[in-house]
């Protein structure tokens, strides 16, 4: 989740160790102030690394929850 209202368009990718090979997520969509966007992966995604790029001159978040299954794990 990505508190989203200066986040809204926000890119959410998940990426190997060193940032080679990364996987776009989704992109945030328009919340009201206090809200919460979500940005779900696919089924499958791995990676240890989740990359929040915006396009607007800074990033600004008051909280960024990350959740996920270890890999090996679920299946």
């Amino acid at each position: 989740f990505v508190s989203a209202t200066r986040l809204t368009g926000t890119i959410v990718s998940v990426c190997d160790n060193l940032e080679l090979v990364c996987k776009e997520c989704g992109v945030t969509t328009p919340a009201n102030s206090g809200e919460w966007a979500r940005v779900d992966c696919s089924q499958g995604t791995i990676g240890s690394v989740v990359k929040v790029l915006t396009r607007k001159d800074y990033f600004l978040a008051c909280e960024v929850e990350v959740y996920g299954t270890p890999a090996g794990e679920g299946k």
